[in-house]
């Protein structure tokens, strides 16, 4: 199940083949958040039909550490780097909480950021450039990434912003982001006669929240203490994301509800059970393993 290293072939956003390896949250604001404790990972062994046990998967680094080989030289050092210098400031402010206004220039900035995290966690939790022989050990990277590789392209050569991606963001005053959570929760549901597949990507830094929705729209917004980025103009928000407000929206329950329902029939139905804990209810573990690295 765990892919420590996993190779790409070419670039994820422009297709070159000089790789090179890319933190996720970016090196300087790793470096800043200064993160000590190893990322931890739910894990489920089927053990019956309908149980599963449930153990924890420790990793080899903090998960702010995270970096797969995933963009070429180019991208990585020159492409990438203006929107990660420029973003850096205040990625800082949002996640210490300082009190700043986000003028249309700081709103540019953190959008270009999160889509860049975004599109690589969408990529790192599909199937793209996987192996065949690999997909057996690999139960929910199946399927192409859902923000395909023509929108990454536009999106890196002329700030096309993928319409299927939508990002909301709140402020936290708990505990939950000193060692960051983060979740990523697969979905599905039928729409126009097929059915739509989605991910909902969840995360608390420091006291930023974060909600990353890639194909979500046949689910419900986040609540009402997470805002869409585009409609932040003063940072923190007047509401705080409480402690239940963020588990509700990590683990939202009609997302369980319409996945079951979605593949009832199919023969993906044993892979949910299996996953599912003793009382019936279908829980997925944190999906960290497709991009894990060697620290």
């Amino acid at each position: 199940m765990f892919e420590p290293q996993r190779k790409y072939k070419t670039c994820i956003m422009c297709g070159r083949y000089d790789m090179t390896r890319e933190h996720i949250f970016g090196k300087s604001f790793a470096d800043y958040l200064d993160v000590q404790h190893h990322w931890k990972a739910d894990q489920y062994t089927p053990t019956g039909e309908k149980h599963a046990k449930r153990s924890f998967k420790k990793g080899p680094s903090p998960i702010t550490n995270i970096a797969p080989r995933v963009l070429c030289n180019k991208c990585n050092s020159e492409r990438l780097s203006g929107t990660m210098n420029s973003s850096l400031p205040y990625l800082i402010s949002c996640a210490s909480g300082e009190s700043f206004s986000l003028t249309p220039d700081a709103q540019q900035s953190l959008r270009r950021y999160f889509e860049r995290v975004a599109m690589i966690i969408d990529v790192c939790t599909s199937a793209e450039q996987m192996q065949q022989s690999k997909r057996e050990s690999a139960k929910h990277r199946h399927g192409p990434a859902l923000i395909s590789f023509d929108q990454r392209k536009a999106w890196l050569n002329e700030e096309i912003a993928p319409e299927n991606l939508n990002i909301y963001l709140g402020f936290h005053k708990g505990v939950l982001g000193l060692n960051p959570d983060v979740n990523i929760r697969h979905t599905a549901s039928f729409k126009n006669g097929g059915i739509q597949y989605g991910k909902r990507i969840t995360m608390v830094i420091q006291r930023l929240a974060i909600c990353l929705d890639i194909n979500m729209s046949d689910f419900e917004c986040p609540g009402e203490t997470f805002y869409p980025l585009k409609e932040i103009t003063n940072w923190p928000p007047n509401t705080d994301v409480s402690y239940d407000d963020y588990y509700a929206l990590r683990n939202q329950d009609d997302i369980t509800r319409r996945y079951r329902q979605v593949f009832s029939n199919t023969a993906l139905v044993e892979e949910i059970e299996a996953l599912s804990i003793p009382r019936g209810e279908v829980t997925f573990p944190i999906e960290l393993e497709p991009f894990l690295s060697q620290a």
